[in-house]
């Protein structure tokens, strides 16, 4: 779940282990990024916001891979 305000970013993100804040959060035009830290281990999100969906690929150490989203 994300919301923001102008170009403030918060939020938390359902993983394995429950919900877990967004932190160092940043939106600048259509571009969003964020982290989360899980068990652990980072994860960084980069993506774009198109109308009500946002999709990007997300890096944890050496591997990444792409997500998506939409709102509900």
């Amino acid at each position: 779940e994300i919301q923001h305000e102008y170009q403030r970013i918060t939020g938390t993100l359902r993983g394995s282990s429950g919900s877990v804040p967004l932190v160092e959060t940043g939106l600048r035009g259509e571009e969003i990024r964020f982290s989360v830290i899980e068990g652990g281990a980072r994860r960084e999100f980069v993506g774009r916001i198109d109308s009500a969906a946002l999709s990007g690929s997300v890096k944890s150490g050496t591997q990444s891979a792409s997500f998506s989203a939409s709102r509900r």
